[in-house]
Order: structure tokens, then C-alpha cells, then sequence
């Protein structure tokens, strides 16, 4: 199947050098797209399953309403063009060769928006869903969009520091031309996001989100990020459970730093008093800088060069200042860390944060991803977002794979995935029970130290995103999951440092196989807890 979209829509036939462009091509060609996936007869069971998710006719919807602020082409251009590491790869190149196509994404989101809040015919969908569309949306994430659209490109000088090519005036002369169309499509869609605005702005909306189209659609939403059919009221509480445990755990650990604590004060309590310790803050960014990299060498000597996990390429350390996005990415080799708020970031999350984005974490297991040849290599990469439960997973998973530790390692362990058992109580909330982001902000906020507006573009991100924030804490219970299956119970000893590789070279797949192929029964993933 995928090979006969690949060449169709004339798509890069080679994992690593799929890009935006890509993007836009399907974007193009939603017909006959659509045609080669009906008219395809497979036997594998895995293709079959992908294309039960693309097929699916929640879809229709869904595909309208995800060109957004949190999500869409042009965004995913700026993470390559505002980078100044990426001017000299071959993905800039690519999007280079192609540089016309930028101009058709402001187009494609246009007439998306046009359905969706001028109700503009679309025969696919019934009138009653077509009349509910712009209700997935409110005033709010639409001006955060309006606020996002346009960055600030990479400068000559930042370039030509970190550059090793021979023929860099000719990559900054490219590297001018395409961030002139970039910038160009970018304010074409800001004026058109002005537009939304007006007719969004004398409109009450609470209530947004998945739960105006009923809760078949936000099941799906699931399913189609965690590679698993279960329902979302499991899911939840499953959730309140594990994060009752979780905050206990956490009470104890913060006891021991902070003794002044009585283990019958509110949770909310403990969590501001470590906050606000001075000692886990940083003094410089310089400080802040070392720390992270004297991190990524540790973990790269103890599981490259001590446990023999693969590497193709090291990790590269990039700092960036923006305070539009969040605190830490991986894309293609390299950990992006935002220093924008360096001054509230904490010590005790500098190893979990590493873990989870570089090794044995997002980088290890997405350079054999990008270097397997497997016959679903090019299909997960393409249409993978039912991998989000493995990859999320795997990479809060890696989080506890941690080398001696201390106390506060342990504390930025427990807040992080307190976070992500958070965020499925909160995703839930808005697209299956109809919640307001209002509700849920009151409810992050007894539970994190995030502050409001950081709370709010969580919020924001996961109405954006229906499902998408479940995926990480999900695929971390499946592969707690198979540990317990194998009788493993120290985590880090060679039999499950074992496990851990086959499961990295054996992945991406939507989870639902990965438990077939270790045993495991969907259907008792969330009903007890878990011993790690």
C-alpha cells in the first residue's frame, strides 16, 4: 500500500528524508489518496489496521480540524527553518527543491477553516456535524494562533557560527529565498486568522473540544494516537487511581529532602515547597547548560558504550530561546532545550528529561526507527501516529532507566509522569465529558507547579490534539506491562536491559501488537497496579 502512495504523490521513498513537503503533497491530493487505501486489499494484519484508522468515518472531521496552532504544515516547516543546525541537511535541501508547495499550505488550512466556521459544502460530512465544527474551537485558541504564526527566521550570524559548509553564502542565499515564501504564506494565514477572530469573538464557547460530535469521535481520537481500543471511561479510572498512588510515592521521596514536611499535609503542599528550593535552581544558564550535556555523556557512556544499545549517530545538545514553545524536543539527532525560562528550571528534572529525550530514550530508539528497512518502516512514518502509545511511551518508560540516582533524580521522576497521568484525567474531561478548559485549569492546578499560562497551553495543546496526551503514560503502563509478563522486577539488570533492546528494534507498532506479541490482554492492562 504504501508503496503505491509513495510513488502516486511522488512522496520521498526513504524514511529519513520524509518532510513537510510530503505533508503538503497529502495534503493536495486527498482524492486520490483516498482511492488507493479504498481499493487496497491486504492480508497483513497491521496494514489492515492502519487502514481502519485512516478510513474510519470520524475521520471526517477529525481531518478538517487538525490544521491548528499546536499543529499544522507551516509549524512543522518553522521547527527546520528556524533551527540554524538544519540549513545544511538534506531535509532543508528537499524543502528547498520544493519551496513552491509552501505556498499551497495556507490555501489547504483556508478552505479547511472555511468548513469548519463558515460552513462551506463538504459532501462527506452530515449538516448537523458540518453546523457543530466551528463549536471545536473557541475565541481563545484561535487568537493564541493568530499570536504564533510568525517567528523570527535564523540570522546570518547564528548560521555562519555553527555552519561547516564550504558553500555556506550559497546555503544562506537558499536558506533567504525560502523563508521569503515561508514568511509570505505565514501572513497570508495571519489575515486570514483575523477573520476567524471576528466571527469567533461575539460567540460564548466553553465548552470545545471532541464532545459536540459525540463520544464515538473521541474514541477514535484515542485509538488513532495509542494503537489500542479501549474505552476512555477504563482509561480515567485507571488514571485517578495511578495518580493517587503516584502523589503518595511522591510524598514520601519529598519527606526525605524536605523533613519539615508531615506526611498528613496536602499534596499541593509538598509539591510548592520543592519548587521553591534554591538549591534545585540554576545560577547561569551556563550552569544549566553543562549540567544537561555532563547528563547526555553519562547516559551515552553507560548505554552505548557500556550496555551496547545502538547508535548510529551521537546526540547533539541545541539550545534555543523561545517562549512560544515548550521545554524540550527531539528531531533528528538532536535534543532541542529551551533556556527561555531558565531561571524556573529545576536539577531534579535535568535526568529524567534526558532519559526521556536522548538515550535510551526518543534518540536511541528513533535512530533505529530511521535506519530499519522493515516493511512498515515507511508506513509508520507516513501514517504512525497510532505509534504515538510506543514512542510516547517508550520514552516516558526510559525515564526510570536511570544510573545512580539521587533523591531529587527520584522526585523529577514521579512529578514528570504525575504530569502525564494528569494529562489523561484532563484530555478525557474535555473530549468525552465536555469539561471547559476553565475546570481543567482548576484541576492542574492542585496537582503541578506549572504556573497558569503554562497550565493554559497545555490545556490549549490537548483540545488541539484530541488523545494525543494519553499516549505517553499509556504506552508506559504496556511496557511495565511486559516486565511484569517476563517476571523481571529489577529494571535495570541484563535480562531486562535484553528486553529493552528487542523491543526498540522490533518498534514502532501500534500497541495493540506489541501486546499480542508479548502475551499481554488488553483488557487487564488497567485493572490492577502496577509493582514499578
Amino acid at each position: 500500500m504504501i508503496k503505491k502512495i509513495i510513488k502516486s504523490l511522488d512522496l520521498e521513498s526513504k524514511v529519513r528524508d520524509i518532510s513537510p513537503i510530503d505533508e503538503i503533497k497529502l495534503a493536495m491530493n486527498p482524492t486520490k489518496f483516498c482511492n488507493i487505501i479504498n481499493n487496497y486489499k491486504s492480508n497483513d494484519s497491521i496494514e489492515k489496521y492502519i487502514i481502519k484508522l485512516l478510513l474510519a468515518k470520524e475521520c471526517d472531521v477529525l481531518d478538517i480540524i487538525s490544521d491548528n496552532y499546536f499543529n499544522n504544515i507551516l509549524g512543522s516547516i518553522h521547527f527546520i527553518l528556524g533551527n540554524s543546525y538544519s540549513i545544511d541537511t538534506k531535509i532543508f535541501n528537499i524543502i528547498y527543491k520544493h519551496r513552491e508547495l509552501i505556498k499551497q499550505v495556507p490555501l489547504n488550512i483556508m478552505d479547511s477553516y472555511n468548513i469548519i466556521v463558515f460552513n462551506h459544502d463538504y459532501d462527506h460530512l452530515p449538516s448537523a456535524s458540518l453546523k457543530k465544527l466551528h463549536k471545536f474551537y473557541n475565541y481563545e485558541i484561535i487568537s493564541r494562533w493568530y499570536k504564533t504564526v510568525v517567528s523570527q527566521p535564523v540570522t546570518k550570524s547564528e548560521y555562519f557560527k555553527v555552519t561547516k559548509s564550504n558553500t555556506k553564502d550559497k546555503q544562506w542565499a537558499k536558506y533567504l529565498e525560502v523563508w521569503s515564501i515561508y514568511n509570505s504564506s505565514c501572513l497570508e494565514l495571519k489575515e486570514y486568522i483575523k477573520k476567524l477572530l471576528k466571527f469567533y469573538k461575539p460567540i460564548s464557547n466553553p465548552v470545545v473540544g471532541c464532545s459536540h460530535f459525540g463520544k464515538k469521535y473521541y474514541e477514535h481520537c484515542l485509538e488513532s494516537y495509542i494503537g489500542l481500543d479501549t474505552k476512555p471511561v477504563i482509561l480515567e479510572k485507571w488514571a485517578y487511581k495511578e495518580l493517587d498512588r503516584l502523589m503518595e510515592q511522591m510524598k514520601l521521596y519529598i519527606k526525605i529532602v524536605e523533613p519539615s514536611l508531615d506526611l498528613s499535609d496536602p499534596y499541593k503542599k509538598f509539591i510548592d515547597k520543592i519548587s521553591k528550593n534554591k538549591e534545585q535552581h540554576f545560577s547561569s544558564k551556563k550552569e544549566l547548560i553543562t549540567t544537561y550535556q555532563d547528563t547526555i555523556n553519562k547516559y551515552r557512556k553507560i548505554y552505548v558504550e557500556t550496555l551496547g544499545f545502538p547508535e548510529y549517530e551521537k546526540p547533539n545538545l541545541i539550545i534555543f530561546d523561545n517562549s512560544k514553545l515548550g521545554g524540550g524536543y527531539y528531531y533528528l539527532n538532536n535534543f532541542y532545550l529551551n533556556v527561555h525560562s531558565w531561571k524556573e528550571m529545576k536539577k531534579y528534572t535535568v535526568e529524567s528529561l534526558v532519559l526521556h529525550e536522548t538515550m535510551p530514550g526518543h534518540h536511541t530508539q528513533v535512530h533505529v526507527m530511521l535506519n530499519k528497512t522493515n516493511k512498515y518502516s515507511l508506513l509508520f512514518n507516513y501514517f504512525g501516529s497510532s505509534c504515538t502509545g510506543f514512542i510516547e511511551g517508550w520514552g516516558l518508560f526510559s525515564e526510570k532507566l536511570g544510573f545512580d540516582q539521587t533523591t531529587w533524580d527520584k522526585i523529577g521522576q514521579l512529578e514528570f509522569e504525575i504530569f502525564r497521568t494528569v494529562r489523561i484525567i484532563v484530555d478525557i474531561g474535555i473530549h468525552y465529558h465536555g469539561k471547559t478548559p476553565e475546570e481543567m485549569t482548576d484541576y492542574m492546578e492542585k496537582h503541578l507547579t506549572l504556573s497558569k499560562n503554562e497550565i493554559l497551553n497545555e490545556i490549549y495543546r490537548y483540545v488541539c490534539s484530541p488523545g494525543q496526551a494519553v499516549a505517553y503514560k499509556v504506552g508506559n503502563q504496556v511496557f511495565q506491562k511486559i516486565l511484569e509478563k517476563q517476571n523481571i522486577t529489577n529494571y535495570l539488570d541484563r535480562k531486562a536491559i535484553d528486553l529493552y533492546k528487542k523491543l526498540i528494534i522490533d518498534g514502532p507498532k501500534p500497541l495493540k501488537f506489541i501486546c499480542k506479541d508479548y502475551g499481554l490482554n488488553v483488557n487487564e492492562l488497567f485493572n490492577f497496579r502496577t509493582k514499578f
